[in-house]
């Protein structure tokens, strides 16, 4: 209800803009609720709107937002395809946030499509740019997404030491004792 009231106010007073923000921010909530037919549809509606706009962060968040969607519904192959867009756009618009935040999403495809090293080479730029946000204190939400980012590293790691350990049980469970060990020694 808020969405369709924000999307009549913001028809009313022809802003484009906000009609536009109003339509990611619908989809997002779309997403989460695994609607992604009616995501799609304010994506589209979105990614028309910014594009009439001339909006390169528009249209970035817009591709960021189908990357998402492909992602979650399996389409890895077009989620990385629309991802790698979204980090020319975010770098056009001067962007640094939007970067950060399509760079921890491929991770996360690269890491479903079984490309552990590509994973976390996107985790690792993600991270760069996130501390430079931070450095720079512009963006509140910018120490929940380090948080964010450092648990999609975490689980990185791990899945990719299991996989290796997985191919000799002479060394399972290397990974996890050599952990455990370290953080004694760093306790």
């Amino acid at each position: 209800e808020a969405f369709n009231a924000a999307l009549m106010s913001a028809e009313n007073r022809r802003d484009a803009e906000t009609l536009g923000t109003v339509q990611l921010n619908r989809a997002d909530l779309y997403l989460k609720q695994d609607r992604f037919d009616d995501a799609r549809a304010c994506l589209d509606q979105a990614f028309e709107i910014f594009g009439r706009l001339g909006s390169t962060s528009g249209i970035g968040e817009t591709y960021k937002a189908y990357g998402v969607l492909y992602r979650q519904s399996g389409k890895l192959h077009l989620a990385e395809a629309h991802l790698s867009l979204v980090a020319e756009l975010a770098q056009q618009a001067d962007h640094p946030l939007l970067e950060a935040e399509a760079e921890r999403e491929s991770a996360i495809v690269h890491l479903e499509r079984g490309r552990k090293t590509d994973a976390l080479r996107s985790l690792n730029r993600a991270h760069r740019l996130f501390e430079d946000l931070t450095a720079r204190r512009e963006l509140v939400d910018i120490d929940r997404q380090l948080d964010l980012l450092e648990k999609s590293y975490l689980m990185v790691v791990q899945a990719w030491g299991e996989s290796i350990e997985s191919q000799d049980h002479y060394t399972a469970g290397h990974c996890a004792r050599v952990a455990d060990y370290t953080t004694r020694l760093a306790s």
